[in-house]
């Protein structure tokens, strides 16, 4: 119930979600407290306009990709294995028969450029499917196994975790593959966003982990003042990510799980 409630209820916690909502509860209002479902709908347009700008996505998003210092692959210190986790790749089924890289594909190629380094003997990579997400034919980390191989990586360096639905599970469920292989010193890949409750997750889970971030989605392209303050799509999404980041690592710390 966790998990579904976890990918469900933050489609009605943020704009656009949490706009609809505004404004149907602002139309039942409207006759008999005007007042109020006026104010409701200056709310629900202003968080909608200011989570669609290019200014508030970013501060969002550089409180948390700030959190940890950016690592060039051939500046990362050895250690025992490296920890993918997953999120970047569409898994083979439905009508494509193959796998295809995301929007979050730097979080495999950080991954093996590490590797290429000569920075850790293994690669895991962590990620299952979440099964309210139907159709996929294989898992994550197993159809990501066959592009870690097409670059470069051979085979017996590298394991999978095919069963995590979300990042607690990597942790958890990472953690008895890596005790079988003695390794205890992780370099742990994801998203810059993402990393501070994935590091959290892991050193719970007993584990010693140098976080190596990548995927920055802030600190790119600035543009003038009024580009800033203007509202386009991009931006909600970014404003959502970084919202639903906060959330995900307060939930998590709540439970005790980070």
């Amino acid at each position: 119930m966790f998990l579904y409630l976890s990918k469900l209820a933050p489609a009605f916690l943020f704009p656009p979600g949490l706009t609809l909502v505004l404004l149907i509860g602002a139309a039942f209002l409207r006759r008999r407290r005007p007042l109020l479902a006026g104010g409701v709908v200056f709310i629900a347009l202003a968080s909608l306009w200011a989570l669609s700008t290019h200014l508030v996505a970013e501060t969002f998003l550089r409180s948390l990709e700030s959190q940890y210092p950016t690592i060039v692959p051939s500046d990362a210190p050895r250690a025992d294995a490296i920890v993918v986790l997953g999120g970047y790749l569409h898994s083979p089924g439905g009508v494509h028969p193959f796998a295809e890289l995301n929007e979050s594909a730097d979080r495999l190629w950080m991954g093996a450029q590490l590797f290429r380094a000569s920075k850790a003997p293994l690669v895991l990579l962590t990620g299952g499917n979440v099964p309210m997400f139907r159709g996929h034919s294989v898992s994550e980390a197993l159809a990501a196994k066959d592009l870690l191989q097409a670059w470069g990586v051979p085979a017996e360096a590298i394991l999978v975790e095919t069963e995590s639905r979300n990042t607690r599970e990597n942790a958890t469920l990472s953690a008895p593959i890596l005790a079988g292989r003695g390794a205890r010193r992780l370099l742990l890949v994801t998203s810059a966003f993402h990393m501070a409750r994935a590091v959290a997750i892991f050193r719970r889970a007993g584990m010693d982990v140098t976080p190596v971030p990548t995927d920055y989605q802030s600190g790119w392209d600035e543009g003038d003042l009024p580009f800033r303050v203007l509202p386009d799509a991009e931006s909600m999404f970014k404003s959502n990510l970084a919202l639903r980041e906060w959330l995900g690592l307060s939930v998590y710390r709540l439970r005790g799980w980070a």
